[in-house]
């Protein structure tokens, strides 16, 4: 009867062993394939998630115009409004039209780079309006988002010689410590901060 109990002790010992084992080969795999998903995500996927501040700063602003009844005719991401509006390099973050108002709205996310963003508005406003001449320039707004601590940079002091004027509205002192407003196609453009 002991030689049994030794056995049975033995048999139950080597099953719960085998049984930690399969475990942890089960626990292993699913981190793997959760692992091989988000790098799916991260390349593949037509909506990957953000993989930094910059991206989910650009996604707020992208619901926020969504709010405000912009529809996004030319594509959710740069890629789709490059590709859909046939731009030739940098393009803003969104272009938007609200029916309601009958305006449209070029807009750019940005932390700090401000040469970058209104290079980026003027170069998609060119291209909207080469490719829709029908589009009246007085019937465009333009907006610059940024960050809070960027925005209070801008407000207080320049960056990179850009400021913002008390109205939120870009540009710059002049060298007769004058105001001039930065603009594309006479366009003002406006800063705000990012959501």
């Amino acid at each position: 009867m002991i030689n049994t109990q030794l056995k049975n002790s033995a048999r139950l010992s080597q099953l719960m062993r085998w049984t930690r084992i399969f475990l942890i080969i089960g626990l292993l795999l699913g981190m793997l394939g959760l692992v091989t998903l988000m790098a799916q995500v991260g390349t593949g996927s037509p909506n990957p998630a953000p993989r930094n501040s910059g991206e989910r700063q650009e996604l707020s602003v992208r619901g926020q115009i969504e709010r405000e009844g912009y529809e996004q005719p030319y594509g959710k991401t740069d890629n789709e409004i490059r590709a859909n509006l046939k731009i030739e390099g940098k393009t803003a973050d969104v272009v938007g039209y609200n029916r309601q108002t009958d305006r449209w709205l070029v807009a750019e996310s940005k932390g700090g780079d401000i040469d970058s963003a209104y290079n980026q508005l003027k170069n998609t406003v060119k291209f909207l309006t080469r490719n829709n001449p029908q589009i009246e320039v007085g019937r465009i707004d333009l907006r610059i988002y940024t960050n809070a601590q960027q925005y209070a940079r801008l407000s207080e002091a320049d960056i990179a010689g850009w400021r913002i004027s008390s109205q939120s509205q870009l540009g710059w002192v002049g060298e007769a410590n004058e105001w001039l407003f930065a603009d594309v196609e006479g366009i003002n453009i406006l800063v705000f901060l990012a959501p």
